[in-house]
């Protein structure tokens, strides 16, 4: 077997490459050794990389959130797209600044692209719409091992295994403790006169009353009136009486 221990280097940047090739096993005829071996192998990549799960959550449920946008952070600096620091307060109108976005599954993930063994932050920058933006989704630690060690990087302390072949291994989908969640925003409830019901009115001097609290409140009227008018009609016919006696 022979087994690659020392990853490449990048002479551009200075900085050790997170890839190696899987091991290649190899076997040996056990007749005719004096003609060689030869060895077909199929090129398979593995490489570090950044990557963790969007969720939102709405109560008990939860789902994988498309749209969410992230920037790499150190020290106060973001990284741009030249793989340079830059300080700015704008981060997320500012171009130059590498973005990385939530795909349909919720996986975000940053490949291709070598960090200096140490910590950073991964902010989030916009939440989808519909969906609250957390402090926990804007302080996610990620830490960057030296390459030419056997430690892996981490996304809030939880390790990430390797890339096969540029893909994220099978499985890490559904490791809870890579989703970073968003809660949905509370929706207010509308006011009477839009779209929706609004919260109920009082039906006292100054408000509207319900439909079944009209119906009461013109009940109640209707019933003084008719007493009203009972009361004044016997008035009358004593008055009348005491004139003629």
């Amino acid at each position: 077997m022979i087994v690659q221990t020392t990853p490449g280097f990048d002479p551009t940047n200075a900085l050790n490459v997170n890839e190696k090739a899987l091991p290649i096993v190899l076997s040996f005829p056990q007749e005719n050794q004096a003609q060689g071996v030869t060895i077909v192998t199929k090129a398979v990549r593995v490489q570090r990389a950044v990557y963790f799960y969007k969720y939102g959550r709405s109560g008990r449920e939860t789902a994988p959130l498309k749209g969410a946008i992230f920037a790499v952070r150190r020290a106060g600096a973001y990284l741009t797209t030249a793989q340079r620091w830059l300080q700015t307060k704008s981060p997320l109108a500012d171009h130059r600044v590498l973005k990385m976005h939530s795909q349909a599954d919720g996986l975000v993930m940053l490949k291709g692209v070598p960090l200096a063994p140490g910590s950073y932050v991964v902010q989030e920058l916009k939440a989808p719409k519909g969906y609250a933006l957390t402090r926990q989704a804007q302080q996610i630690r990620l830490s960057i091992p030296r390459a030419d060690t056997m430690a892996q990087i981490t996304v809030n302390g939880v390790a990430l295994r390797p890339l096969l072949a540029d893909r994220v291994q099978r499985g890490e989908a559904s490791r809870t403790e890579l989703r970073i969640y968003n809660p949905i925003k509370a929706v207010p409830p509308k006011t009477p006169g839009g779209n929706g019901p609004g919260p109920r009115l009082t039906h006292y001097w100054g408000h509207l009353p319900q439909t079944g609290e009209a119906k009461a409140s013109l009940a109640l009227l209707g019933s003084l009136i008719i007493g009203f008018t009972v009361y004044y009609w016997k008035r009358h016919l004593r008055q009348g009486r005491e004139c003629n006696k």
